[in-house]
Parts: structure tokens; sequence; C-alpha cells
């Protein structure tokens, strides 16, 4: 066998080899990095349901944006009609600045994509899963204070579009959110 032909039979079996590692090696990457996620949410949560945790971090949520999921409620009545009044966005960002949520966060610049285009509706479940896995690891008397607390401001959410002369100021549409909100707080 001439001695280039072996040369060049190794050198072709050492690329494969390097790109068979290099898979390899980012599927590891990939697999550490979710299962860093997981745990990451798991901490900052208290959630230990892992289906929930699966779901929370499938939506896209890290403990980054974390801060940023708890604003869907709010952002579920302000895209109640279709469209984010400008009074809806001004409480929304109101609301975040109320929870430390500042420009140049990441969780706020989620929290600015997610007003300008309606977030998917597959965040609103995760989020009641998630609700539901906090209400069981919290005191009752914690947990029926923030519900309150995201009762209220989705209402004020509701309430900032107006209505016309005052009068009908939370639609049809934002009650519906509204009262889908109160129910996955209750179950």
């Amino acid at each position: 066998m001439d001695d280039s032909l072996q040369k060049r039979g190794h050198a072709l079996e050492e690329l494969f080899f390097q790109k068979q590692n290099q898979m390899l090696l980012e599927q590891l990457r990939k697999k550490l990095e979710g299962e860093e996620i997981r745990e990451t949410l798991q901490e900052v949560t208290g959630i230990a349901d892992d289906d929930v945790i699966d779901h929370i971090a499938a939506a896209g949520i890290t403990a980054e944006s974390l801060v940023a999921f708890a604003m869907i409620p709010l952002l579920s009545v302000a895209w109640a009609d279709g469209v984010v009044q400008p009074n809806e966005k001004e409480a929304i960002l109101k609301a975040a600045a109320e929870n430390n949520l500042q420009p140049g966060n990441p969780s706020y610049g989620l929290l600015e994509s997610w007003l300008k285009q309606e977030p998917a509706h597959e965040l609103l479940d995760a989020w009641r899963e998630y609700i539901h896995e906090i209400k069981r690891a919290m005191e009752p008397s914690a947990f029926n204070q923030l519900k309150a607390t995201i009762l209220r401001r989705a209402e004020e959410i509701a309430r900032s579009a107006g209505g016309f002369l005052g009068l009908a100021a939370i639609s049809v549409s934002e009650h519906k959110v509204l009262d889908s909100l109160a129910k996955a707080l209750e179950d």
C-alpha cells in the first residue's frame, strides 16, 4: 500500500472521529446545560415536580427570566382584546419596576418583546402549572397575599385601558381572562 494513501486514510479517519467527538461533546454540553437550567429553576421556584419544571423550561423560562414570567397574568389581560394599549403597557412596566425589573436586565428585554408580540398560549399554561406548584409549596396565608397581588395588578391592567367615557372600563374579553386567572389561583 502506498505510504501517502495510508497517510490520507489516517487523516480521513482522524477527521471523522474529530467530528464525531465534537458532535458527542455538543450533545453532552446541551444535556448538562438543560440539567443545570432545571436545577436552577427548581432552586429559584421551590418546585420539585420535574414535569412542571420541564414545562417552564420548555417555555423558554430561565432563572433570569422568572421575574418576567411573573408578569404573564398581566400580559394575558393586556392581550385579551388582541392588542396592548399604551396605558396597559405603561401599567405593566410600572408593575415591572415595582418588582425591580429594570431596563438592561434580560428579563426586562423579554417583557418588552412580549409587549410587542403576544406570547404563545403555552406560556400561560406553563404559568398555571407554576402557580399551582407555588400554591402547594407556600403557606396558605402567604399564597393568599400573592393571589391578591396578582389579581389586583391584573385588574389594574384591565382598568388602565379605560373604556368609553369611563364606562365598561373592563372589556368582556378582559373579564374572561381575569376569571381564568382567578380560577387558576383557586385550583
